[in-house]
């Protein structure tokens, strides 16, 4: 889908919005908020559409103050608090978006800025071998000891969902023979993608992205996979297998001491030792947040609280944890995190949220065979199931994705259904 006539300075504001979701400007404060500011005058001056499952997303917000009265750190709760404020501002401006064509500009330029990150990525990892620069690069003297970039995100954790949200993107677009490009462009893009993802050695985007193949797989054999459908999959697959297995046989017969490490990583077997202590620090993490659930199970400790905590060596030597956990203010996996954070209420009402938005989109997607809208089920998926692993509930791409969705759920139900 190649969009001809573009507004500059609305593409400029999309291409900005879509790539800083995760740079800073200053300590603390991402770009992305500042764009918040436009976008909630905007939002007083036109309808805000409310679906029933923005209910449960209210309530969820609203049981973040149910902890009020034992807060662990009141600044990480405002911290968190006002962060999710902005990030709903971005979720209702893209759900409560009108023109069909708007959203296909939407979801042009975010596929846009997906692409853009994977290349700066690209750029740093050319730039690491080639000058010793280490712009964008970190984990080279920990965990497997591999470069990992992290291209205009805070860490790589975060690029690797940017790969697997950008290789969901093009593949769909490759298998539907739609074009952004080129077809020889979309497909190096796509196999771009995917060697990043691997590369960024992201192991909770690479089971995400299993996940969301998974979904597309089941959807698709249920509606009964079209001949050209299977031969263009069979094809891309064939493919991508083949670049795989040369660029393995390369790096073996270079004997590359790198190749062995990344081996080592994608060895899932040894997951929980292989990685420089990064699975021990998540889990132990979890297990202090545990501790803090059975004390207020139903209201939750306060959203951010466990910046604080995993900052305390005193309280977390109290508690008998000796390894230096997973510190942030979203730690781990996304459940857990929501029990600690708002409790089993809060939890419940973002879980019925989650269940009713992905209802939708699979509903939409069986009745109107709305390609965009089964993308947005796999990214959805992907991440879902990689916040299994390292939470990013308050990464701005998630709220984008539930935005541009939802507006594409309502003006299906318009045009198909004429409901006005």
């Amino acid at each position: 889908m190649k969009i001809k006539k573009i507004d500059i300075p609305m593409s400029v504001f999309l291409l900005l919005l879509f790539s800083c979701t995760d740079l800073y400007l200053v300590s603390g404060v991402k770009i992305v908020y500042v764009f918040c500011i436009p976008i909630a005058i905007f939002l007083i001056k036109r309808k805000i559409f409310w679906e029933r499952k923005d209910s449960f997303l209210l309530l969820w917000f609203l049981s973040y103050f149910l902890s009020v009265g034992h807060i662990i750190s009141k600044s990480d709760f405002w911290v968190v608090l006002i962060g999710q404020i902005a990030l709903f501002v971005i979720y209702f401006y893209f759900s409560s978006v009108q023109s069909v064509s708007f959203i296909q500009k939407c979801n042009y330029w975010f596929q846009k800025s997906l692409y853009v990150m994977v290349g700066i990525g690209f750029v740093q990892l050319i730039l690491y071998y080639a000058l010793g620069s280490t712009w964008g690069i970190s984990h080279v003297t920990h965990g497997v000891g591999l470069p990992r970039m992290s291209s205009l995100s805070r860490e790589p954790d975060w690029y690797g969902v940017i790969c697997m949200m950008a290789f969901i993107f093009m593949t769909i677009n490759v298998l539907n023979n739609i074009r952004f490009w080129g077809k020889k462009v979309d497909i190096a893009v796509a196999i771009l993608s995917f060697v990043m993802l691997i590369l960024s050695l992201t192991r909770a985007a690479w089971v995400g992205l299993f996940s969301a193949f998974c979904v597309f797989y089941i959807l698709k054999s249920k509606n009964g996979f079209s001949q050209v459908l299977k031969k263009r999959f069979k094809r891309y697959f064939i493919l991508a297998f083949i670049c795989g297995l040369i660029i393995f046989l390369a790096l073996y017969i270079s004997g590359n001491s790198s190749f062995l490490k990344l081996m080592q990583r994608l060895n899932f077997l040894e997951w929980a030792s292989n990685d420089g202590g990064a699975a021990n620090s998540r889990s132990y993490a979890i297990g202090v947040m545990f501790h803090y659930i059975k004390q207020h199970p139903f209201t939750g400790n306060g959203v951010g609280n466990m910046n604080a905590i995993s900052n305390n060596r005193a309280l977390l030597d109290s508690l008998g944890y000796m390894y230096e956990i997973n510190s942030g203010r979203g730690n781990a996996n996304i459940i857990v995190t929501n029990l600690f954070d708002v409790g089993v209420w809060g939890t419940l009402c973002l879980g019925a949220f989650f269940v009713l938005q992905i209802r939708t989109m699979i509903s939409d997607y069986k009745k109107y065979q709305d390609t965009i809208q089964l993308t947005y089920l796999m990214i959805l998926i992907g991440l879902l199931v990689d916040f299994q692993f390292n939470n990013g509930l308050r990464f701005a791409y998630v709220w984008v994705v539930l935005g541009l969705s939802t507006a594409l759920s309502r003006h299906n139900k318009m045009l198909y259904e004429n409901k006005p």
